[in-house]
């Protein structure tokens, strides 16, 4: 992957980038993480629905991001999945006892309803689509709408 992404961006380099991989996709997920590390990129690792936080193990101190999917990725539209919650909690503990800095994001179904919940279990970054790019408000005012559902939420 490094490889493929250094060749495409020429001198540039990637030290402005940041790479992330779905866990389920890797034989070797430890290799790809030190490769795209190597690479100068920043790099995280995304974690589908049904797939556990131990897939971390190995890997977790080496991460700049971590991406808890609250939808089956590949699917628009859907249904937050609720049980993701409990998981955004289990992995902020895993973070914050280790000391990590490591951003924790989340991305499926966030809306004003769901990033209050999402920020408050100890997620740092919503990624928001159907919620933002509709037909109902502008860009402007749904973006604004979901910083102000979790403008007062501690995590």
């Amino acid at each position: 992957i490094p490889n493929l992404v250094r060749e495409g961006l020429g001198p540039q380099g990637t030290a402005l980038l940041s790479i992330t991989v779905h866990a389920e996709a890797c034989s070797d997920l430890q290799q790809v993480v030190t490769q795209v590390k190597e690479s100068g990129a920043k790099v995280g690792v995304a974690l589908s629905p049904s797939t556990p936080l131990d897939a971390l193990d190995e890997v977790l101190s080496d991460l700049d991001m971590v991406l808890i999917m609250t939808v089956h990725p590949g699917f628009p539209a859907q249904a937050f999945i609720e049980d993701a919650v409990g998981k955004v909690v289990r992995l902020r503990a895993m973070l914050d006892e280790r000391g990590l800095p490591t951003e924790l994001e989340v991305d499926g179904g966030i809306n004003v309803t769901t990033a209050p919940r999402v920020v408050s279990a100890g997620a740092t970054v919503l990624v928001a689509g159907s919620a933002v790019f509709n037909q109902h408000k502008s860009i402007a005012e749904s973006v604004t709408l979901i910083r102000e559902s979790v403008a007062n939420v501690r995590n």
